[in-house]
């Protein structure tokens, strides 16, 4: 059964850093098992509320400018779900990362009907819960998500620590085994 897939994530190739490259690899991953992909990112390369959609591969990837006010950026980011949805009807909806993505994404989901998937990634439950501006949001996502993973054990202990009753499934990264291996 293909699905079609809504995967939000606060970077994305060609952004640099760890959350950018795992949310391509998740991205190409579910491309390449025959689902219909469409990635949803903010980037400061485009104009303030400007969303540009380009190809990559088989994804999808649509840039959205970001607000100089996180709430303005996140609000657009919601109404371009929203309206793609109305276009294409999405059957989930994913995040990778708590925070900002997160957020997004399951108060969109509830808004359509849709589920949703939130994935801890890192500084999303290691420092910005800390943030007030951004605590708030944290909550909210894991207490709504349909479901919830963590990379790493101690971050599936945080999201149920802020989410009593949650479970929280560990997907921990992965790594080409043809270019790691173990020493000897």
């Amino acid at each position: 059964m293909s699905l079609h897939l809504a995967l939000l994530s606060d970077t994305f190739p060609p952004d640099v850093g760890g959350l950018a490259v795992s949310a391509a690899r998740l991205a190409d991953g579910l491309a390449a098992h025959g689902h219909t992909v469409e990635v949803f990112a903010p980037t400061s390369a485009l104009r303030p509320g400007q969303a540009q959609c380009s190809t990559d591969g088989p994804l999808l990837v649509w840039r959205l400018g970001a607000q100089r006010k996180a709430d303005e950026t996140l609000a657009e980011w919601f109404d371009l779900l929203l309206t793609r949805h109305a276009e294409q009807p999405f059957d989930l909806l994913h995040a990778y990362f708590v925070a900002r993505a997160g957020f997004v994404a399951v108060y969109a989901g509830r808004t359509l009907g849709v589920p949703s998937v939130i994935s801890a990634r890192g500084n999303d439950l290691d420092r910005a819960v800390f943030d007030p501006a951004k605590a708030a949001h944290i909550r909210y996502a894991l207490e709504h998500a349909d479901a919830l993973t963590a990379n790493a054990r101690h971050l599936a202990v945080r999201a149920a620590a802020l989410a009593p009753g949650r479970q929280v499934t560990l997907v921990p990264n992965g790594v080409n085994a043809d270019l790691f291996t173990p020493g000897p």
